[in-house]
C-alpha cells in the first residue's frame, strides 16, 4: 500500500499535480541531505506548471550519480511518468532497498508539457513537439508536401484514401513512416512539428538545471519516460549509439524488456531535438565531464497504426476547432468542433494510458526493475 495514497494512477493532469505536490512535501532527510520543491507556471490562466523536486545528497566524496526523471514531454503520455515518479518517491519513504541512495541524487521534473497533459494531447498549445524542439538551430525539412497534406486531411473521406495509397505507392511504407515520424519544422499545423525556436517549457528546463552544481557527479541518468511503442506492456530503453555500447556490458533486460539502439532505427535514426540527447548536450556544453547516459523509457500500448489513427483524429480536430475560433464561424460549428475535439482527446488519453490493473503493473515493476540496475 502507498504512503500517500492508495492508488497512483490518476486520470487528469490537476489530480498528477495533486499527487506529486503530496510526495514533494514529505520529509526525506532520512535518505538525503536536501530537497528542493518548485513549479514553474507555464500559463497563469490554466493554472498549469512544471512542478519539480530536487534530491540531493552530499558527498565524501565526489564518486556520486544524479538520475533525472522526467514525464510528460509528451503531455498525454505524462499518465505512467506521475505513477513512475510518485512511486519512486514511495519507496523512498517506505525505506525500500531498491534504490542505493547513499551516492545518488534525483531530480524528478513533473509534467514538462503540462498544457498537453491537461487536454491530453501530445504536443503544446501551439502544436509543437516538444521531443522535436530541443535545438539550437531549427532546420528546413525535405517533407513532401503530400504528406502533410495528409496528415491534415479528414481520414474518413476519398481524399484521404487517395493520398494514403499514392504516398505508400510513390515512397512504401518503411520511408513514409520515417518521414512523418522523425520531425518537421515547415509546416505548424502537421504532426511531430518541431517549431522554430525553443519552447518556453525547454528554455525553463535549462535555467532549472542551471541551479544544480555538477561538480560532485560522476554520472548523470537522464530517463524520460514515453507511452505507445511497443508491445502492450513492455518496456523499450532507447539510446542513442554511444550509450547503447555502454550499456550493453551490464542492462539485463528480461522478457518484456529491451534495448533499442535508436541510431540505427528506421523509424528514429535521422530524428533531432529529443529531450534526452538536448540535455546531454546542455551537460556538454556546461563542461561536464563524466558518463552522460540519455535514455528514453518507452512502454507499449497499442499498434502504430492504432496510434497513428488516434493521433491523425486529435491533430485534425485540434487545428480544426482553432481555425473555426479564430474565422469567427457560427457558434454550431464551433459547438460542434470542440465536442469531436474532446471526444479525440479523451480517445487519445486510451490510447496512451492504458487502466487496466495488468497494464499498470507492467509499467512499474520493468521500471522498478531497469532502474535498481542503473543503481
Amino acid at each position: 500500500m502507498s504512503t500517500i495514497e492508495d492508488n497512483l494512477w490518476v486520470d487528469n493532469y490537476k489530480k498528477g499535480r495533486d499527487l506529486f505536490r503530496k510526495y514533494s512535501i514529505m520529509k526525506y532527510s532520512h535518505l538525503f541531505s536536501s530537497q528542493k520543491y518548485g513549479k514553474i507556471i507555464i500559463d497563469i490562466d490554466e493554472d498549469i506548471t512544471i512542478d519539480y523536486l530536487y534530491l540531493h545528497n552530499n558527498f565524501p566524496t565526489t564518486n556520486s550519480k544524479l538520475n533525472i526523471i522526467i514525464s510528460g514531454t509528451h503531455g498525454v503520455e505524462g499518465y505512467a511518468g506521475t505513477a513512475i515518479q510518485c512511486k519512486t518517491l514511495d519507496n523512498f519513504i517506505q525505506k525500500k532497498q531498491l534504490y542505493r541512495e547513499e551516492d545518488m541524487s534525483y531530480l524528478f521534473i513533473h509534467a514538462l508539457n503540462p498544457y498537453g497533459y491537461q487536454h491530453n494531447r501530445r504536443c503544446t498549445k501551439q502544436n509543437i513537439d516538444l521531443n522535436r524542439n530541443y535545438l539550437d538551430f531549427f532546420p528546413k525539412t525535405i517533407y513532401p508536401d503530400q504528406i502533410f497534406e495528409l496528415i491534415i486531411t479528414y481520414l474518413f473521406s476519398f481524399k484521404f484514401i487517395f493520398l494514403f495509397f499514392s504516398i505508400l505507392f510513390q515512397y512504401g511504407y518503411t520511408k513514409s513512416r520515417e518521414y512523418i515520424v522523425k520531425g518537421q519544422y515547415n509546416h505548424s499545423q502537421g504532426l511531430f512539428y518541431g517549431g522554430t525556436r525553443k519552447q518556453q517549457n525547454i528554455r525553463e528546463l535549462e535555467h532549472m538545471l542551471d541551479t544544480i552544481d555538477l561538480s560532485s557527479f560522476t554520472d548523470i541518468h537522464i530517463f524520460d519516460i514515453h507511452t505507445g511503442l511497443g508491445k502492450y506492456g513492455n518496456l523499450s530503453v532507447m539510446v542513442p549509439n554511444h550509450t547503447y555500447e555502454e550499456l550493453t556490458k551490464f542492462i539485463k533486460c528480461n522478457e518484456t524488456t529491451n534495448l533499442v539502439n535508436i541510431s540505427v532505427s528506421n523509424m528514429y535514426q535521422d530524428s533531432k531535438g529529443s529531450i534526452t540527447e538536448g540535455m546531454e548536450d546542455y551537460f556538454k556544453h556546461r563542461s561536464f565531464k563524466g558518463t552522460l547516459y540519455p535514455i528514453i523509457l518507452e512502454y507499449g500500448t497499442y499498434s502504430n497504426i492504432q496510434i497513428f489513427i488516434g493521433l491523425l483524429m486529435e491533430n485534425y480536430y485540434y487545428i480544426n476547432s482553432n481555425n473555426s475560433n479564430s474565422n469567427n464561424n457560427n457558434s454550431n460549428n464551433s459547438n460542434s468542433n470542440e465536442k469531436e475535439l474532446c471526444k479525440s482527446q479523451n480517445k487519445l488519453r486510451d490510447l496512451f494510458y492504458i487502466n487496466e490493473p495488468e497494464w499498470k503493473q507492467m509499467i512499474l515493476s520493468n521500471y522498478q526493475d531497469i532502474i535498481s540496475q542503473f543503481n
